[in-house]
């Protein structure tokens, strides 16, 4: 899970980049080893979910996949009092489009 502050390099990732461009190279996030899938975890998020696939369905225009948990990890900055304190963590929520929600704020990308 991204904060807030990853909005602009997440962004750079939603480019179209050919099958042998690094899309977290091009965005300058850092590559992690994940703990319990092949796929990499992303150093800058504040979680972490590692999923196996369970289904994927036809929604519209979009894929809706659906993933079986097996492993997360966040931060411990993100705790306070053994508490998830949300306004520490920031996350970052796709609404659609160009549009982000954050704990209330709708951010927008400026398109370059």
């Amino acid at each position: 899970i991204p904060t807030q502050e990853l909005l602009k390099k997440l962004w750079v990732c939603a480019n179209d980049f050919p099958v042998n461009v690094s899309e977290i190279e091009k965005a300058n996030l850092t590559e992690e080893k994940s703990t319990k899938v092949k796929s990499p975890k992303i150093k800058e998020c504040f979680a972490h979910f590692e999923c196996k696939l369970w289904a994927k369905h036809n929604a519209g225009d979009h894929l809706l996949i659906i993933g079986h948990l097996l492993y997360a990890e966040v931060r411990d900055d993100c705790f306070c009092k053994g508490k998830y304190a949300v306004t520490q963590a920031h996350p970052l929520m796709h609404i659609g489009g160009n549009e982000f929600s954050s704990v209330g704020r709708i951010l927008r990308v400026k398109e370059e």
